[in-house]
């Protein structure tokens, strides 16, 4: 009875030190930790309401950032007037529409329509941790809608949703700063990956001739005299692979010795173990998505998933990875689910003598880009 009565205690696994002995955290309905401001819309006929320097929030201003710090619509003093204040700092949780359960911060005083619920936590209470419980339980607190046609969560459900929280605001604010230092290290990693996809894609616009040009606005030094690039239909410097065998998406493994390629986002589809269905050629290929229009490169032997997919290779002409990088920087894009492929081969590529040098020097540039890129993701 007393090991239950341990294991069943409202303690964390993980408590820092000076706190072990603060004893159990405590449930408490929303209600009870906040003060819950349901916003309001002030009357859109009367222009004198709004175009002020008061923000206004609604649930398409609240992105994936944390803290809000401006929005689309602003209000006059006199619209301000006229609405609930939520003090900077508060939380904003969108409790009505297609994007229920998205949430921030506040970081100035501000007003909001109506599909947000502002918590406004009692002094004793730390908005930082709220925020940080709430966001993590967004999707499961989301589910309170039901699937109305209109989803909603009312005020009175909202605020007798159920949480547990330390007795201490001192332990509050421990755990809200150190989640809040692993949010700053994801945000900067994130933002040091879309640094190097937007480099790459810079790079792809230097590297390749602009629309009406014939040679690339950037050359590596030893290029620089080697003249125009030549122009050719995709269909005739390429080669089609034609796979020995294509396994239906029931044949599709968790595990295996070989991964499954299909026309979809996915990298791996699935495993598979059939040696009669491997694709065995000199790597690496190039995957279309006849439907999708997605583009892979593939290194190593790999089973087909299914249709809707070509395999290509470079001809005499040009080095397959620098193909690839050709079409990635004019890539061709899905309209409606159809077979693109007739479309694909009729497009102009550009390419320098394959015998220079330059091809393979444009590819090794970007496939080392795409390491890194990796490696960041």
């Amino acid at each position: 009875m007393n090991k239950e009565k341990q294991y069943n205690k409202l303690v964390p696994k993980l408590r820092f030190p000076e706190f072990v002995n603060d004893g159990e955290w405590k449930e408490e309905i929303l209600g009870g930790v906040a003060d819950i401001v349901t916003g309001t819309t002030p009357k859109t006929a009367e222009p004198k309401n709004y175009n002020g320097d008061k923000l206004f929030a609604s649930p398409a201003d609240i992105s994936e950032n944390r803290y809000l710090d401006k929005t689309n619509k602003t209000l006059s003093q006199l619209g301000f007037s006229k609405s609930r204040v939520i003090p900077e700092n508060s939380i904003l949780f969108v409790c009505i529409g297609s994007t229920i359960g998205k949430i921030a911060q506040n970081r100035i005083e501000c007003a909001t329509n109506q599909q947000i619920n502002s918590l406004i936590p009692f002094d004793k209470h730390s908005n930082d941790f709220i925020y940080s419980l709430l966001e993590y339980n967004s999707s499961r607190i989301a589910l309170l809608a039901g699937h109305q046609a209109v989803p909603l969560i009312n005020k009175t459900d909202f605020s007798e949703i159920l949480i547990c929280i330390p007795p201490s605001k001192l332990e509050q604010k421990k755990i809200a700063n150190c989640l809040s230092s692993l949010d700053n290290l994801i945000t900067a990693e994130t933002e040091k990956l879309a640094l190097l996809k937007n480099h790459k894609k810079g790079l792809l616009q230097q590297l390749f001739p602009a629309k009406g040009e014939k040679k690339p606005q950037f050359r590596f030094p030893e290029f620089v005299g080697d003249g125009d690039w030549e122009e050719d239909k995709l269909s005739n410097l390429i080669l089609n692979i034609s796979p020995p065998k294509k396994l239906k998406s029931s044949q599709f493994q968790e595990n295996g010795k070989y991964p499954i390629i299909d026309q979809s986002q996915n990298k791996i589809a699935g495993w598979s173990d059939d040696e009669k269905a491997i694709v065995k050629n000199d790597f690496p290929l190039i995957i279309f998505g006849d439907h999708t229009c997605v583009l892979k490169i593939v290194e190593n032997p790999f089973v087909q998933g299914a249709d809707g997919i070509k395999i290509l290779k470079g001809n005499t002409f040009v080095n397959t990875r620098y193909l690839y990088y050709a079409l990635q920087n004019n890539p061709l894009m899905m309209k409606e689910y159809k077979r693109h492929y007739s479309i694909l081969k009729e497009k102009l590529i550009f390419y320098p003598d394959v015998n220079s040098g330059e091809q393979q020097k444009i590819a090794n540039c970007l496939s080392s880009l795409d390491d890194l890129i990796e490696v960041q993701t």
